[in-house]
């Protein structure tokens, strides 16, 4: 059987170790199926779209959520803590987040939340409505797993909000190298001019292990096409294509021709 331990010993003196260690043990991590969304255990198995329809079901009867959120493990949060993105809009260098911790933990680790600058990753699109500047949560928690298997670290799908996103990740976790048994947390600020709160025991981030394998792939679809076939896959992609030229027909006509020596 596979095996995967979770051990709290972060930290690097000993009063780190001892605040992670009993953070940790008020907070374990567990089984994800320990895990239920009050949403998922309220909702009925059936709805009526009208009062005359039959019965619809509910997602209570969606194998792909039942399974998503009983899959693997939870981190859950171990301490309150507080976030809030600003931003002017006058520039990058005025975008970012501040935050509130308790003082048992600003006082005591050194670095509890650090932050990864938008330079590390600009231009990436999931940035352009949030907070540009990642927050990266360091958890009580390294981890060992088997040869052969690696975590997928992602969001608790079915039970956070929108406040913030946990950034997700492969973890190739059974290298014997310090960083790939870390377990670490990155969020991701969604909504500026508030204050986004942590709440200590809310599931954080889910943890998904998983063997590595290889496979060998297959689309079935021809690696080249010749005349029908060629216009009929032109035809699906010029119709499939949504242009905007009510506004510019210059650009109309730019779209459907080769340009020339002697275009003006």
């Amino acid at each position: 059987m596979n095996k995967i331990n979770f051990y709290p010993n972060r930290g690097t003196t000993t009063d780190e170790q001892k605040i992670y260690k009993s953070l940790a043990h008020a907070w374990p991590i567990r089984p994800a199926v320990d895990f239920k969304p009050s949403w998922h255990t309220n909702l009925n198995k059936t709805y009526n779209h009208t009062p005359e329809s039959p019965p619809q079901p509910t997602a209570k009867a969606c194998p792909g959520i039942f399974d998503h959120m009983k899959a693997g493990y939870i981190i859950p949060m171990w301490s309150d803590m507080c976030f809030r993105f600003h931003d002017d809009g006058r520039s990058e260098s005025n975008r970012g987040w501040d935050s509130l911790l308790p003082d048992i933990i600003s006082n005591t680790i050194s670095k509890p939340v650090e932050m990864h600058d938008y330079q590390q990753v600009k231009g990436v699109p999931f940035l352009e409505d949030g907070c540009p500047n990642l927050i990266k949560l360091n958890t009580p928690w390294y981890v060992n797993v088997p040869k052969g298997v690696s975590l997928f670290y992602t969001t608790p799908f079915y039970h956070i909000n929108n406040d913030f996103t946990v950034v997700p990740g492969i973890i190739d976790a059974d290298m014997e190298h310090l960083p790939n048994k870390e377990v670490n947390c990155f969020i991701k600020l969604n909504k500026p001019g508030i204050t986004i709160k942590l709440l200590q025991g809310q599931p954080l981030m889910q943890i998904i292990p998983f063997v590595r394998a290889d496979y060998e792939f297959k689309n079935n679809i021809p690696i080249e096409f010749e005349g029908e076939q060629e216009l009929d896959i032109v035809n699906i992609r010029y119709r499939t294509k949504i242009e905007d030229f009510a506004q510019d027909p210059i650009k109309k006509l730019q779209n459907n021709r080769i340009p020339k020596i002697h275009n003006v």
